[in-house]
C-alpha cells in the first residue's frame, strides 16, 4: 500500500473509507445527531450549534462570510487558505481586508493590532493550520487581543488542517465558530463541511440572514425539505467520519497529539541534519505537516519521481513555492514506521544523487 504524505486530500484509513459502504438505515437524521453528541463530548462541550453541510472547504468559507459578514471584515493572512478568504469575500461583495504579511511567515503581530485599531469589525477570519507553508498561529493569544480591542467582533477559525491533530480550540474564550473541511487533517474524503458554533455566534446566526448560503435557521429548515443539492447531508460522509471519531476516541486524543508531535520532531530533526530548509520560522512551525526546501539543484520532481518508485506520494507547494519546496503531512494515522521509511528513502536518494547524472531510479526498496 503505498504510503501518502500529501495533506491536501490527505491519506485515508482503511477503516474509513469501508465505513463510505456502510448502508443507511432508520431515520437518516439519527446518524447526524450521534455525531453531534460525540463532538460534544470529545472536543467541544460548550458547542452551541453543530452543523454539516454537503460542501467543499471553500463552501464553508462562504457560509461563515454569508453568515457573519454584517459588516466589514478582517482576514489574516498566512498562506494559500488566507487569500482564498479573500477571494470568496471580494466575489461576495463583502467589505474585507487582509493582513500584508511576508508569505507563509505567520503573522505580524503590530501589522495585526493596527489593523484591529484603525476599523471596527464585524469578525476576523483566521486559519490556524496553512498546510502548504506549515504555519501554525497562536489563536488564543490573538483571539484575547480581538476581544480586547474589538469585544463585538466575532472570531471565525478554519481548523481544516489541525482538527484532531492539535488540542481542540475553547468556544467560549479563543474562538466563536469553527470551520472543518473533511480532506485534510479529519483524514476523510472531500465533500463533508462541518461548521460549529459557540453561544455568541449561535446567537448571531440566528439575527443575521446574509445574503447567500448561510446559517439562518429558517431557510435552512425550509432547505431541508427541497431538493437543493445544498441541502442534503452525504451521509456515506457522516459514516465515514462515525468511524474516524472511533479511531480517534480508541488511540485517545492525547496519545494521538503526542503521536503526531513525535513525528513532526523526528521530520524536522532529520531535516535539519540534513540542509534542508524548513520553510516556516520555528515560533509558527506546525506538528501536522513540515514544508521543505531542497538544498541541492535537483528538482522537486526529481524527488517525487524517485519517491514514487518506492510508493511515497509528498504533496506540492503551490504558485512561486512549486519549484522548491515540498510539503510532508504527518497527521492523521501515520505512523513513526512510515515516517522511518520515507526519511530511509530520502537518505539513499541523496546517497544516489550525482549533478553529472541523472537520478537513479530504484523499483524496490528490497534492491537495497
Amino acid at each position: 500500500m503505498p504510503i501518502n504524505l500529501n495533506p491536501v486530500p490527505a491519506r485515508i484509513d482503511p477503516k474509513v473509507l469501508a465505513a463510505l459502504a456502510k448502508p443507511q438505515s432508520g431515520n437518516p437524521f439519527s446518524l447526524s445527531e450521534k455525531i453531534e453528541d460525540r463532538f460534544r463530548e470529545m472536543f467541544f462541550p460548550d458547542a452551541a450549534s453543530i452543523n454539516f453541510f454537503n460542501c467543499s472547504r471553500e463552501g464553508l468559507y462562504e457560509v461563515a462570510l454569508n453568515s457573519f459578514a454584517s459588516g466589514p471584515v478582517l482576514i489574516g493572512m498566512n498562506g494559500p487558505f488566507s487569500q482564498q478568504w479573500q477571494t470568496i469575500a471580494k466575489s461576495l461583495n463583502i467589505d474585507s481586508e487582509i493582513i500584508d504579511t511576508a508569505f507563509g511567515s505567520g503573522f505580524d503581530e503590530d501589522l495585526f493590532e493596527k489593523a484591529l485599531d484603525e476599523e471596527s469589525y464585524a469578525a476576523v477570519f483566521l486559519v490556524e493550520i496553512d498546510p502548504f507553508t506549515g504555519t501554525q498561529i497562536d489563536i488564543a493569544a490573538l483571539s484575547g487581543m480581538i476581544r480586547k480591542k474589538l469585544p463585538d467582533a466575532l472570531v471565525i477559525v478554519d481548523c481544516s488542517a489541525s482538527f484532531g491533530s492539535v488540542r481542540a480550540l475553547d468556544l467560549k474564550s479563543e474562538a466563536d465558530a469553527l470551520l472543518i473541511g473533511s480532506e485534510i487533517s479529519l483524514g476523510l474524503p472531500p465533500g463533508l463541511g462541518t461548521v460549529i458554533l459557540g453561544e455568541r455566534a449561535n446567537f448571531k446566526s440566528i439575527g443575521f440572514s446574509g445574503t447567500g448560503w448561510s446559517l439562518n435557521y429558517a431557510r435552512q429548515f425550509r432547505d431541508i425539505h427541497s431538493k437543493s443539492f445544498r441541502s442534503l447531508i452525504p451521509f456515506q460522509l457522516l459514516n465515514a467520519l462515525d468511524r474516524q471519531l472511533d479511531l480517534i476516541f480508541l488511540e485517545g486524543i492525547e496519545n494521538r497529539i503526542k503521536r503526531i508531535v513525535s513525528l513532526s520532531e523526528k521530520m524536522k530533526g532529520w531535516a535539519d541534519a540534513n540542509r534542508f530548509e524548513i520553510f516556516t520560522r520555528p515560533q509558527f512551525r506546525s506538528p501536522t505537516v513540515t514544508v521543505l526546501k531542497k538544498p541541492l539543484p535537483f528538482t522537486v520532481q526529481n524527488l517525487t519521481d524517485f519517491l514514487s518508485s518506492y510508493g511515497i506520494i509528498i504533496g506540492n507547494c503551490p504558485d512561486d513555492m512549486r519549484d522548491d519546496y515540498f510539503v510532508i503531512a504527518h497527521m492523521n494515522q501515520t505512523t513513526e514506521e512510515e515516517i522511518t521509511l520515507f526519511l530511509d528513502v530520502l537518505d539513499r536518494f541523496l546517497a544516489d544523487y550525482d549533478t553529472k547524472k541523472s537520478i537513479p531510479v530504484v523499483s524496490k526498496l528490497s534492491s537495497q
